[in-house]
């Protein structure tokens, strides 16, 4: 996120899953405007909030920051109502015909993926929207490659190849 404070990006608009205590330092900067969302007009929206006291803070009676239920938030339709969405979210690991596994390797769980198909489907179906997927390309100091040829057996796909439009 440091780098996105100090970049040239503004008029951000936030539609999340979470807040975290990036918002805070984006807000501050100056990168968060929310003056071209279409939906929640002005606001940043999101589910929930987990972070520290200095997000929390932010958050508490701010006219800008609201928190609706996971069935707004979350449902594709409404993502694709904002204005561009652009959904950026991270996996573990992909394989060559694109399919995401965000929750574990093989049969070893590691977190829960949230919204993240939500947001990728969502993103994709608004005018000009785009989904994006993030992984560093390799794990454990550069020795093993996140991009394999075929998941392990018993890995969960969180997004299938179906929902992929473009690797890069």
């Amino acid at each position: 996120m440091k780098q996105l404070v100090a970049s040239g990006v503004k008029d951000l608009g936030v539609h999340t899953e979470a807040f975290f205590d990036w918002i805070v330092d984006l807000w501050q900067a100056g990168r968060i405007t929310n003056t071209r969302k279409t939906l929640d007009a002005g606001r940043m929206t999101a589910a929930m909030a987990i972070g520290s006291k200095r997000l929390y803070a932010f958050l508490d009676r701010n006219p800008l920051t609201q928190v609706r239920a996971f069935s707004y938030v979350n449902d594709p339709r409404t993502i694709a109502q904002g204005h561009r969405p652009v959904s950026i979210n991270a996996t573990l690991q992909v394989d060559l015909q694109g399919q995401c596994a965000s929750g574990g390797f093989g049969p070893l769980h590691h977190s829960g993926i949230g919204g993240q198909w939500n947001f990728l489907y969502g993103a994709g179906l608004a005018d000009d929207g785009k989904g994006i997927i993030a992984l560093p390309s390799t794990a454990k100091g550069g020795t093993v490659s996140r991009i394999v040829a075929t998941h392990p057996a018993g890995t969960a796909i969180s997004v299938p190849r179906n929902d992929i439009r473009v690797l890069r």
